[in-house]
């Protein structure tokens, strides 16, 4: 019983360290320093990067700005409405293209 006291008091411990620790280290280390907005001219010539790279299919090509906490979301969110676009494009056809399909069907069986 004395063996398991111990034990769970040793692991709360290292726990109530590590907390302790942690609020120390980031309260004076703080969050890092901030990164600079991007310059306009970069964030549009990326934007119209990645969409020429998508329209043309060369999806290895497409990339993005690094931003704090990750990508840029604009550029991401542009990205994804021209693939959007893109994909509605592609079902409208492929629909015109079965209702072709159809319709002559129906008139060779006439």
């Amino acid at each position: 019983m004395s063996v398991v006291l111990a034990v769970i008091i040793v692991v709360a411990l290292i726990a109530l360290f590590a907390i302790i620790a942690t609020w120390i280290l980031s309260h004076f280390l703080g969050n890092g320093v901030v990164m600079p907005d991007l310059p306009e001219a970069e964030k549009q010539a990326t934007l119209q990067g990645n969409r020429s790279f998508a329209l043309n299919g060369e999806f290895s090509k497409v990339g993005f700005n690094t931003v704090k906490r990750g990508y840029s979301p604009a550029q991401v969110d542009d990205l994804l409405d021209v693939l959007a676009l893109e994909l509605q494009q592609a079902k409208a056809e492929l629909e015109a293209s079965k209702r072709s399909s159809n319709a002559e069907t129906a008139a060779e069986a006439e």
